[in-house]
């Protein structure tokens, strides 16, 4: 979808925030020397869901920090039997991302808080 505008206000669709917070992920990836997501048209439907769902959220909860959505993914993931483990496995219920947020990595702590800034800005609509 275009962006639409109404008058001089220009407002971004989840769609167009995506893209734009995936590329700025891919260059703090590059920078950091991590492998970079792929680029929006070619991200997996998985984690573009999770990223939908994310701006969804943070267009709901706009005094939301990554923190926060961390928690609520921790609480929900704990709710249904998930723990801690050192790579993803859906059978026995084990994620690596399963912990608290001060546990996790700063480099994906980082990330984390670049995707919800980003797109807490991106909710806003901008005058043209």
């Amino acid at each position: 979808m275009m962006n639409q505008t109404m008058g001089t206000v220009i407002r971004f669709d989840h769609d167009q925030i995506g893209k734009v917070v995936i590329g700025a992920l891919r260059e703090l990836c590059i920078l950091m020397h991590d492998v970079p997501p792929p680029v929006w048209a070619d991200l997996p439907d998985e984690p573009r869901q999770v990223l939908t769902e994310l701006i969804a959220h943070l267009a709901l909860n706009p005094l939301h920090h990554a923190i926060d959505v961390h928690q609520a993914f921790l609480d929900k993931k704990r709710s249904e039997g998930w723990s801690e483990g050192t790579y993803l496995d859906t059978l026995s219920k084990r994620h690596p991302l399963v912990k608290d947020w001060h546990l996790l990595s700063p480099k994906y702590r980082m990330k984390e808080n670049l995707k919800c800034t980003l797109i807490k800005h991106l909710l806003q609509p901008v005058a043209g």
